[in-house]
C-alpha cells in the first residue's frame, strides 16, 4: 500500500503554517499589503509615550559645566633652606597667620657663629681702610713737600686700594652669612592659614625638607577641562554661578581666573581655572563644587533636550514625529545649558513640535512610527511590538 498521500497531505500543512507565519511578520502592524501588489508594507516602529517629547519655549542661558573640589588659590609650602634643628615653632593646623609673621626657628649654631664672625671682620676691615686712608693722605702732604719719593706715595696709594678691597670682600662674605642667618627663622610669604605641619620642636632638619603649608582659602579655585571647541568661546573675567554639594539651593558668584594658551596633545582638552571669592571663610577647601561658566545673557529660545539632538553630515538635526513618521529636521544651535540638559535653537523648529527624546541610529527620515501602550495588549491581541530602545 503506498503511503505518497499521507507524505502529501504533511507537506501541505507544513507549507500552510510557513505561509501564516510570513504573513504575521510581514505586516510588522496593523496594515496589510496593498491590494493587487503583492508587496509588504514597510515595518512600522512602535514608540511609547516616553520616547516623545515636545520643543518648546523657555529662556535659556548658555553655560560650559566644570566640576571638581575647590582648592584653595595660593597655596605655599615651605621648605628648610639650611640643615639644623627645630628649635621654636610658634604655629599648628588652623592657625591664622599674617604675612611677614615668624613661624619657627630652627637652630644652627655654625652658620650663627658665621654671622657674628663676619660682623668682627666687616669692623676690622673698616678700620684698616681708616689707617690706609690715613696714611695716603700724609703721603701725599709730604710728596707735595718734597719730603718723599714719588715711589713712597704710590706704596700708600696702593695700601688703601687693597685695605677698600679687603672691606669689599669681607662684606661680601658677611652679606652670604646674614643671609644664612636668616634662613634660620622662617617666616609666612602670604595671608593665610596652616594647613600642615610635619615638624616638631627639637626635630632635626635638612636643606629641603618640607616644614610648613600655608594656603590663603579667602579666594578657592576649581580646575577643569573643556575641548577646544568650547575653550574657544570662553575668556578670562567670565561669569560662573557656583552651586556646592553641601549647600544645593545656595549659588556663589565667581569668575574665569585662567585659561590655558594650548590645548593637551593627547586629550585635546584645554584647562580652565575659574575661582570662587571666599573673603568670609564660609566655604571649606575640598568641598565638591559645579561651576558653570555664562555664555551671555538668557534669552528666550525654542528649547530642546541636548540628547534628542544628533549629528549627521556635519549639521544638527531633531527627528520630528509628524503624520505617524520621522522627519528629520536640521536646526541651528545657538547656546547650551549643560546644567539642565538644554540645547537653545534659533531655527529649525516651533514650540510645540513633537519629538524623540533620544533618536536611535535606526531611524531614518520616513520612518514609520506609532504610539502604543505597552501596559495592556493590541487591539489584534498580540503582544505589542518593544518600543524603541527595548529588547523583547
Amino acid at each position: 500500500m503506498s503511503r505518497t498521500p499521507a507524505r502529501t497531505s504533511h507537506r501541505a500543512r507544513s507549507i500552510t503554517l510557513l505561509a501564516l507565519a510570513a504573513s504575521v511578520f510581514a505586516c510588522g502592524g496593523d496594515s496589510d499589503a496593498a491590494p493587487g501588489t503583492g508587496a509588504a508594507t514597510p515595518s512600522v516602529i512602535a514608540l511609547t509615550p516616553a520616547d516623545i517629547g515636545e520643543a518648546r519655549l523657555d529662556t535659556i542661558a548658555g553655560g560650559v559645566l566644570l566640576s571638581g573640589a575647590l582648592e584653595p588659590a595660593r597655596r605655599v609650602m615651605l621648605k628648610a633652606q639650611i640643615d639644623g634643628t627645630v628649635g621654636s615653632l610658634l604655629v599648628d593646623r588652623g592657625s591664622a597667620v599674617r604675612q611677614g609673621q615668624l613661624l619657627l626657628t630652627i637652630n644652627a649654631e655654625g652658620i650663627r657663629d658665621q654671622a657674628a664672625s663676619s660682623a668682627s671682620a666687616i669692623a676690622a676691615a673698616k678700620a684698616g681702610v681708616a689707617v690706609a686712608e690715613q696714611r695716603r693722605d700724609g703721603s701725599r702732604a709730604l710728596y707735595a713737600k718734597g719730603a718723599i719719593s714719588e715711589l713712597d706715595l704710590r706704596a700708600a696709594e696702593a695700601q688703601y686700594e687693597a685695605a677698600v678691597a679687603d672691606l669689599v670682600a669681607v662684606q661680601a662674605g658677611a652679606t652670604s652669612a646674614q643671609e644664612s642667618a636668616s634662613r634660620t627663622r622662617v617666616t609666612s610669604p602670604i595671608d593665610g592659614v596652616i594647613s600642615e605641619r610635619q615638624v616638631q620642636v627639637g626635630e632635626p632638619v635638612s636643606n629641603g625638607g618640607q616644614l610648613l603649608t600655608v594656603v590663603d582659602v579667602r579666594t578657592l579655585e576649581l580646575a577643569g577641562q573643556v575641548g577646544v571647541d568650547v575653550a574657544s568661546q570662553l575668556n578670562t573675567g567670565m561669569s560662573v554661578e557656583f552651586t556646592v554639594e553641601s549647600r544645593p539651593d545656595q549659588s556663589y558668584r565667581g569668575r574665569v581666573a585662567r585659561i590655558d594658551p594650548e590645548a593637551d596633545p593627547g586629550t585635546r582638552q584645554v584647562g580652565v581655572y575659574v575661582q570662587l571669592p571666599n573673603a568670609s571663610r564660609e566655604l571649606t577647601a575640598g568641598q565638591y563644587a559645579t561651576g558653570r561658566v555664562l555664555l551671555g545673557a538668557p534669552r528666550a529660545l525654542v528649547v530642546v533636550p541636548n540628547v534628542a539632538v544628533r549629528m549627521r553630515d556635519g549639521k544638527s538635526m531633531v527627528a520630528v514625529v509628524a503624520d505617524g513618521q520621522i522627519r528629520l529636521q536640521d536646526v541651528t544651535i545657538v547656546t547650551r545649558d549643560e546644567a539642565r540638559g538644554l540645547v537653545g535653537l534659533s531655527s529649525g523648529l516651533e514650540a510645540g513640535a513633537r519629538i524623540l527624546v533620544m533618536p536611535g541610529s535606526g531611524l531614518d527620515h520616513g520612518t514609520q512610527v506609532r504610539v502604543v501602550n505597552t501596559s495592556t495588549p493590541n487591539d489584534s491581541g498580540r503582544p505589542p511590538v518593544a518600543p524603541v530602545g527595548e529588547k523583547n
